[in-house]
């Protein structure tokens, strides 16, 4: 079961920008994943409470949500230059896992 809305701002966020996202007719799945592979990122920033919100929400815009134009692993999306983490460092095999996305021939 989901954590209540009303009692978590990371599912907050999540439930406003990723599973409201009008450009997409599912709701997605995947909130815990995505939170347990951000947590590692959020502890190599140091961020305070508030930047973890910030880091959060704009992972939620930028990596999960359809609302942007931006294509994920391109280094002009902001999601990289806000938060100096380098694409090619960035744990993509967990990305996909949370995504719900087959791993095919990829590498991890």
């Amino acid at each position: 079961m989901p954590p209540r809305r009303d009692s978590d701002p990371y599912y907050q966020i999540w439930d406003d920008v990723v599973r409201n996202d009008p450009n997409v007719d599912y709701k997605r799945t995947g909130y815990l994943e995505h939170r347990d592979l951000l947590q590692p990122y959020e502890w190599d920033l140091d961020l305070d409470e508030s930047d973890k919100r910030q880091f959060w929400a704009d992972y939620n815009l930028y990596m999960v949500s359809h609302r942007t134009p931006y294509k994920r692993a391109e280094d002009d999306n902001p999601f990289w230059r806000t938060w100096g983490i380098d694409p090619s460092q960035f744990d993509w095999h967990g990305w996909r896992e949370a995504m719900g996305y087959p791993h095919g021939n990829r590498k991890s």
